[in-house]
């Protein structure tokens, strides 16, 4: 379906646009596949993880994981929208960063994550924050731009 102009014109849709909605998508998938294993791990795979990444995996509870599986699939959902080009993307992205925020305030805020972990546990939150605002402020700008139908 294409959205037109006032003027009855054609509304095109920038390239990058349909680029970064694709990369997002699969993002997103590759992040529910994550969890997936995370959620299937057996006790070989738990006793063999070191101190630190046991202590976060014990003290995880289990509506964390609810939180986070809310997190990628509500993102899944609105990368798929995007890709559509419909509006109720912009909802699903929001819901997805909401998620996202409660996920790493308790681990970075109660569990202590950095103390644990030290450095190595930042790089990956930070990317997957970033990507989170960085989807809501393009939802944002495709309803303002009337990319989204």
């Amino acid at each position: 379906m294409v959205t037109h102009t006032m003027a009855g014109q054609p509304l095109r849709v920038p390239i990058w646009f349909r680029l970064f909605a694709l990369v997002s998508l699969l993002w997103n998938l590759l992040g529910l596949l994550a969890f997936l294993g995370q959620m299937s791990l057996d006790s070989q795979a738990i006793a063999q993880m070191s101190q630190a990444e046991r202590y976060m995996y014990d003290t995880t509870p289990v509506w964390l994981n609810w939180v986070l599986a809310s997190a990628l699939l509500s993102g899944l959902l609105g990368c798929l929208l995007l890709l559509l080009r419909r509006r109720q993307a912009r909802g699903m992205l929001l819901l997805s960063l909401v998620a996202v925020l409660l996920q790493l305030g308790y681990v970075f805020g109660v569990q202590d994550a950095m103390a644990a972990l030290g450095g190595e546990a930042l790089p990956m939150p930070l990317l997957v924050l970033g990507w989170a605002l960085l989807l809501v402020w393009v939802g944002y700008v495709a309803g303002e731009r009337r990319w989204l139908h």
